[in-house]
């Protein structure tokens, strides 16, 4: 090979070995992001929002209703298949019955959408065998503005939209 080519495939593989690390960089970069999001929407999870569904449990647990909080850590599967940190609330016509698979009863839950990095929420409203409706809800917050009396009102939004949807 002369050395004119051997001097331009040399150029060329070393512009794709820069383009890689400038790739690398910032998919460590994002991820680093990523995992900041998730730990602050841990955070808030822990000090504002689980406190305040507890406060919920109570009042539904008193009124005979069956109450869930579960919160759910980001993970990846290593299939492409990822799921972001979330925390919900499913309630259960019957304090005494035993809880079913995940998304069978009505919820709201909060979701630390990473790509976004803000808060959505989904509310589903049926529980099993009835009507009703369920997906995210038309709004989404930054970490740093949801409030406890924000945190409070979805949920009693979204319990309001459950208990309504008459069973």
């Amino acid at each position: 090979m002369n050395e004119e080519n051997k001097n331009r495939l040399s150029s060329i593989f070393t512009k794709l070995k820069a383009q890689q690390t400038q790739r690398d960089i910032e998919s460590e970069n994002l991820k680093q992001q990523r995992d900041i999001f998730s730990e602050n929407f841990k955070s808030l999870c822990q000090n504002l929002i689980e406190p305040k569904m507890l406060e919920f449990k109570e009042v539904l647990n008193s009124n005979e209703y069956g109450c869930f909080v579960n919160y759910c850590e980001p993970n990846s599967s290593g299939k492409g298949i990822e799921t972001e940190p979330r925390i919900k609330l499913e309630i259960s016509k019957n304090k005494n019955r035993a809880f079913y698979a995940s998304d069978k009863l009505p919820h709201i839950m909060f979701i630390g959408d990473t790509g976004k990095e803000k808060v959505t929420l989904h509310e589903n409203t049926m529980f099993p065998n009835s009507g009703g409706h369920a997906g995210m809800k038309n709004i989404s917050y930054e970490i740093d503005g949801l409030t406890s009396d924000i945190i409070e009102k979805e949920i009693t939004d979204s319990i309001e939209n459950i208990l309504g949807n008459k069973y």
